[in-house]
Formats: C-alpha cells, structure tokens, sequence
C-alpha cells in the first residue's frame, strides 16, 4: 500500500482525463490503484461525444468498479478544464472524497489536427495568457503552504 513516510495515511493521487476504459487516464488509475493508492479521476464526457471514439457513458462507473476492486477509495469528478475556476473545484471535490491529494497526474488532452510549433495555447491560472510554440505543463505547492496548485495548458483553436 502506497502510504505517506510523515503521517502512515494513504496517498492519493489526482488523474486529468480518464474518461474511457481504453484510455490512457484509466490505464494510470488502475495502475495507481494496483499500488496501493487512493484516486479521483476527472472525465469530460462532452469532449469525448464529439471525438470520433465517442463516449460510453458506461465506462465512468466501470473505472470506479475496477479501482474500488483494488481497495482505492475513490471519486469520479466530471469537469470541463477549459474554464478558470475548474481546476480549484476539482482539488475541493477530490479532497472531499478521496484525502489530500499527494500526487497530479494530468492526463487530459484536447485531440487537435495541428503541430505544438504553430499553436496558440491558454494557460489557465486564474488568469489567461497567449503563448507560442512549444508548451508545458507544472504544478507545485504554494510558498508557505500545501495545497496544490495547477497550471493547465490546452490548445486554442
């Protein structure tokens, strides 16, 4: 069991984007889960209906049944990450159900026809700005404090 060195408590771990039994969010859950982690999982189901894979919505709940089988305590939070307050929501929601989040993994992605050279991207912090070229993803704790922070970069059409 994946436990923390400082207080003996599970670890929990926050995973973007696992929508879809086949999906690459999922595989990590799972895989967090095997070892012992707690995990809350966000999907976007309306991303997903308008990919060419489609959405089952069956696949959310199959997700929750499989980490749940693996002895994780789990949540699944639906949530749209194109919008500023989102990412603060998702922390609150995951807190309330799963514990402290020790770990981000941001597995979500927005499937675009394009190269990373010539995008424009926004960068959700609260406030949004333009980039170009290359783009990255960070998050950290706040100075003095433990809560984490995102930053969360999506391609702009």
């Amino acid at each position: 069991m994946a436990m923390s060195p400082e207080n003996g408590a599970r670890l929990c771990a926050l995973v973007t984007g696992a929508s879809r039994r086949k999906g690459i969010g999922a595989a990590i859950a799972l895989a967090l889960a095997r070892d012992g982690w707690d995990v809350a999982a966000t999907f976007w189901r309306p991303y997903d209906e308008r990919m060419p894979w489609g959405s089952d919505p069956a696949d959310v709940p199959w997700l929750r049944d499989q980490l749940e089988a693996h002895g994780a305590k789990t949540i699944a939070i639906e949530a749209d990450l194109s919008l500023v307050e989102t990412p603060a929501y998702i922390f609150d929601e995951a807190e309330r159900g799963i514990g402290s989040i020790t770990a981000l993994v941001l597995a979500h992605a927005e499937s675009v026809d394009s190269d990373i050279m010539g995008r424009r991207t926004r960068v959700s912090t609260g406030t949004s700005r333009r980039m170009h070229g290359p783009v990255g993803c960070s998050c950290g704790s706040s100075a003095g404090g433990s809560r984490p922070r995102v930053v969360a970069v999506g391609s702009l059409p």
